[in-house]
């Protein structure tokens, strides 16, 4: 029961009138890519970034060794919070990425990968999406992993989007999707969230990745249940 639990202190600690009040809002993550972007003009080759990759996940798996090793299924419960904490991004940029795009990469795809696949399949996830954009180069080995990791869940966010928002246009563009072979995930999310969104006025942005995010932790909680009882 350590996964569930773990989730529902992570979103506690993301949401926004408490971590704005305590300073937690995923600023050791941030500074870290920062100052780890500033070598991103030497990453110029495809060897040394596929080597970074496998360096920075080896790392990951050898410190949830070490952290089980020593404190048993207390290490777990902090490893699992500290991963979580960090990979569950909610700091938006504005105009940089439509608003239902970045909550899917950022908060709902990390939020996935952890109910399914526990701390280190949140922490492959947010590595490789870092790693592809400090990394300057749009290499083939990036694009394919984090093209995968987030195809999955995207046609999950897309339901979401219409059962919490105007299903009946978004359910036929999430229809229309799953009959096309080669499909983008930042495509179906944002076109079945327009769609979901109505007319103009009717159903605003902001309220319908709210409830979103409800119906995300909620499935989030189920899916890790079955995980941590494995």
């Amino acid at each position: 029961m350590l996964g569930p639990l773990v989730i529902l202190f992570v979103i506690l600690i993301n949401n926004a009138e408490f971590s704005n009040k305590f300073a937690l809002h995923n600023s050791p993550a941030t500074a870290f890519w920062n100052s780890f972007s500033r070598i991103s003009p030497r990453l110029h080759t495809r060897s040394i970034t596929i080597m970074l990759w496998v360096v920075l996940i080896f790392a990951l798996a050898v410190l949830a060794f070490v952290m089980k090793s020593f404190l048993g299924k207390w290490g777990d419960l902090l490893f699992s919070t500290l991963i979580l904490l960090i990979c569950l991004n909610e700091e938006y940029e504005v105009n940089k990425e439509p608003l239902l795009n970045e909550v899917h990469s950022n908060t709902f795809t990390p939020l996935f990968w952890f109910a399914v696949l526990g701390p280190i399949g949140c922490g492959v996830y947010y590595i490789t999406h870092n790693l592809r954009h400090i990394s300057n180069l749009e290499y083939k080995f990036y694009t394919t992993i984090i093209s995968w990791l987030r195809l999955i869940p995207a046609f999950l966010t897309g339901t979401i989007y219409g059962l919490v928002g105007e299903f009946d246009p978004a359910f036929y563009r999430l229809k229309r999707f799953l009959s096309v072979k080669e499909t983008r995930a930042n495509v179906i999310v944002l076109e079945c969230g327009s769609a979901a969104l109505g007319d103009v006025g009717k159903v605003d942005e902001i309220d319908l990745v709210q409830r979103a995010k409800l119906i995300w932790t909620l499935l989030a909680i189920f899916f890790s249940m079955i995980y941590w009882n494995l």
